[in-house]
């Protein structure tokens, strides 16, 4: 598929490398290790230590104009391994007080440099390229699935990220830097005498109906 020109999106997680590095030798990318976590969430009123922090990003086309925080739960920790026919960008790093965790993500986590934990920033994304201009391939290997899940999307700028990085990936650079459009009315307002009608409805009319139909139907057959 690669050896074809084809544009590829890569999300991992870190439970997945054995599965996934194959396809990342191809690429020149390792996968590091245990699961990054970040101290800097706090800061943001985040007790979960497994959700990395990415608050500014490089000069690329596909973060033109990006500014917003983005969240990235559960990620794994990326770098480049060898010299291959790929221009490679890093596109998300983390902070300073951040670092791969390879134990267990429970009571007091602190680095342990004999395990391999590297202190931050760490790269959790790329961004790479190669041919010409005009039929230029795109690949993105980000090691995060869930920034993209229904579950974390809405969290700070992962749904502006999200479409940014596949307008890049998929050539479409005129709609880069572009938001999407704000959705408007998310609340249902309801008046006190709505809510009450609404809730003796459902609790006490509706089943009263059903009762009543219910009888009716009996009686009919009973008269048959």
């Amino acid at each position: 598929y690669l050896q074809t020109g084809n544009k590829l999106l890569v999300l991992i997680d870190p439970d997945q490398q054995e599965t996934q590095q194959p396809l990342l030798d191809l690429l020149g990318i390792k996968h590091l290790a245990g699961t990054i976590v970040d101290a800097n969430v706090r800061e943001l009123g985040i007790d979960n230590p497994a959700v990395a922090l990415v608050p500014s990003y490089p000069e690329h086309a596909a973060t033109t104009d990006f500014s917003l925080i983005t969240l990235f739960p559960q990620a794994a920790a990326l770098e480049v391994t060898q010299k291959t026919d790929w221009q490679v960008t890093p596109l998300l790093q983390t902070l300073e007080r951040s670092w791969n965790e390879t134990g267990p993500l429970q009571g007091e986590i602190q680095r342990d440099p004999a395990q391999q934990e590297r202190p931050g920033p760490l790269t959790i994304g790329y961004a790479l390229t190669r041919g010409e201009s005009d039929k230029q391939q795109r690949v993105l290997v980000i090691g995060d699935g869930d920034f993209l899940s229904n579950s974390y999307l809405s969290n700070a700028g992962n749904l502006d990220l999200g479409l940014a990085l596949i307008r890049w990936l998929v050539a479409d650079d005129r709609m880069l830097g572009i938001p999407p459009r704000e959705i408007h009315d998310r609340e249902l307002q309801l008046s006190t005498l709505a809510r009450g009608v609404i809730g003796l409805g459902s609790l006490i009319l509706l089943p009263l109906l059903l009762l009543i139909t219910a009888s009716i139907l009996a009686w009919r057959r009973n008269r048959a």
